[in-house]
């Protein structure tokens, strides 16, 4: 009966086997694992830049607010860009995941670049407003007011997919699904045109001016780096624009792919302008402090002695050196 037994379990095991070869499989194309393998490596990256972001946040610029008396690490400008990093990267791994399920209609990815686009607003108008004001002062006031509205006109864009998760259906939530996103979009793209035009004003007038120019060094930094993060911005939503505007469901997912690698390279772009301005005002706050010692030596007819001269030199020497690991 044994050798029976045995035989029956074999058939069963068999049979299971057939059954699940019969059932219809999801097979991913080499074009599709492309993409997905690129989704999670820009999913990987995006985590590196939220651990240094963590890091220079809680590390380096803690100890530059403890010398200015400060104690408060998660300011507004902080909690934006770490808001900024974790909506890249759950659109990264909700896109990845959508692309090995089609069944799933990537709720999340809704979700993410809502908080994606609001922190990104947010940040940059914060960053951004008093360049805007000197050469557009009547934009800029239109401009704050579409930013103070702007969760009204970015968030609703997550409840159709919501209500679809939901199981809900009809004509209104698909209207929903279309104008939502692309009033968001709009809003997006119209932020990042107005930020455009004023940097480009802003750099030309300080180009021709720049023996008489007054205005903080910081300004240029933030017209640099606000200049690309607005040019990737908008290159981003003309990616996706593109992709829907086709048929082929391989060039849309194609586009979208680099629409998302756009997304992450935006924040890496802000994180890069605020690192560049940390050490700038160090580099400043060095500088004054220099010049206070120094006229207080010629104040007093004496001069500086050679230990002094050496400290300022290694305190110097430590910030360009910081900087440029930065």
């Amino acid at each position: 009966m044994e050798p029976e037994a045995n035989e029956t379990e074999s058939l069963q095991v068999t049979r299971l086997f057939t059954i699940a070869a019969r059932l219809p499989q999801k097979e991913i194309t080499y074009a599709g694992f492309v993409r997905i393998s690129i989704l999670w490596t820009l999913f990987g990256i995006t985590l590196a830049g939220l651990s240094y972001s963590s890091y220079f946040i809680f590390g380096i610029e803690k100890v530059s607010l403890l010398s200015k008396n400060q104690t408060l690490a998660m300011t507004a400008f902080n909690i934006q860009l770490l808001s900024m990093a974790f909506g890249a990267a759950g659109l990264c791994c909700d896109f990845a995941y959508q692309l090995r399920h089609p069944d799933y209609t990537g709720t999340g990815q809704y979700i993410c670049i809502a908080i994606f686009e609001l922190s990104y607003i947010h940040y940059s108008w914060a960053r951004s407003q008093h360049i805007a004001f000197s050469v557009l002062p009547w934009g800029t006031k239109v401009c704050s007011w579409v930013v103070f509205f702007s969760p009204f006109l970015l968030i609703p864009q997550v409840i159709p997919p919501l209500l679809s998760a939901a199981g809900l259906s009809g004509n209104v939530i698909d209207i929903l699904f279309i104008y939502l996103p692309v009033l968001a979009g709009v809003v997006t793209v119209l932020f990042d045109c107005f930020l455009l035009i004023a940097f480009f004003i802003y750099i030309r007038r300080h180009t021709v001016m720049a023996a008489t120019d007054q205005s903080p060094p910081q300004f240029m930094i933030i017209t640099k780096f606000g200049g690309i993060a607005c040019i990737v911005g908008l290159t981003s939503v003309a990616l996706l624009a593109a992709g829907t505007m086709s048929d082929d469901t391989d060039f849309l997912q194609n586009l979208s792919v680099g629409s998302t690698a756009c997304v992450v390279l935006v924040f890496f772009v802000l994180l890069r302008m605020k690192v560049v301005l940390h050490w700038n005002e160090i580099r400043e706050r060095m500088s004054e402090s220099n010049r206070m010692e120094l006229a207080k030596v010629l104040s007093t007819g004496g001069r500086m002695d050679s230990i002094s001269v050496h400290n300022l030199k290694l305190s110097l020497d430590e910030v360009f050196s910081r900087e440029s690991r930065a």
